[in-house]
């Protein structure tokens, strides 16, 4: 009969898990686990507030309403009303992994004096059982990191880079294509998106407003802002788009 051996070090390792306070079931398991998904209520979120860019530009405003563990990030978009005495308002869940946008659904109330309060109640059915199904838990308290954040002990960079093109009908200078890379000294770069302005959009700027990072530290929202010529000139807009990248996978 063979006798079985164990080394000393690994069963002082075992008897440590044992009398630790998630004993041998947390010696073994991860610890980045995904936490129980709680059922409930979702009242409506507040606007990110933060300055406006310019006076003389009307402007979206952001409702970040919450997170999922795999890397939904689930918002109200109202945008800028120009001249019209509308409310307009999109309510979209963005894939952060795949950065593909998923638009629920848009509400214009052609100027019949609703609010976002008002339109987050008329469609609330349809807004639960959205985030129920993607799983998207409600947090009332959002940060917006710079283009350079970190995250698990990894510090990250949002590099945009902008190119532009003459619009001889307005001798002026228009975006043609904008991209944005993800840095890191540890992992590397990847490409984020490339977004090429081919047709006539008339973007006069491009920027990377900053960065809404994960509470589970996996998964970003880059608040990406668009200044728009005005449908009918000044005063003009600023569009804002939620772009997502993960920050562990394709450096």
């Amino acid at each position: 009969m063979k006798k079985i051996v164990i080394p000393l070090l690994f069963l002082f390792l075992i008897c440590s898990a044992c009398n630790s306070e998630g004993g041998l079931r947390g010696f073994f398991s991860k610890t980045d686990s995904e936490p129980a998904f709680e059922q409930g209520e979702y009242v409506l979120p507040q606007p990110f507030a933060f300055a406006k860019y310019n006076q003389n530009f009307l402007q979206d405003t952001i409702y970040p309403i919450g997170w999922s563990y795999d890397g939904s990030f689930a918002y109200l978009n109202q945008i800028a009303d120009e001249a019209c005495g509308c409310t307009y308002v999109i309510f979209a869940v963005l894939n952060t992994s795949l950065n593909i946008t998923e638009v629920v659904f848009e509400y214009n109330d052609n100027g019949d004096g609703m609010t976002v309060e008002g339109i987050w109640d008329k469609k609330y059915e349809i807004l639960k059982k959205t985030l129920l199904e993607k799983k998207v838990k409600q947090f009332h308290k959002f940060e917006l990191h710079s283009a350079k954040f970190g995250s698990n002990n990894i510090n990250y960079e949002m590099e945009l880079t902008v190119e532009r093109v003459l619009e001889p009908e307005y001798a002026i200078e228009l975006v043609d294509k904008a991209s944005i890379v993800l840095q890191s000294r540890k992992l590397g770069q990847k490409n984020v998106v490339v977004i090429d302005y081919s047709s006539p959009y008339f973007i006069l700027d491009a920027a990377v407003v900053g960065v809404f990072v994960s509470p589970y530290r996996k998964h970003v929202a880059i608040l990406y802002k668009e200044e728009k010529i005005g449908y009918e000139g000044p005063p003009h807009t600023i569009g804002l788009i939620a772009i997502g990248t993960n920050l562990t996978d394709n450096f």
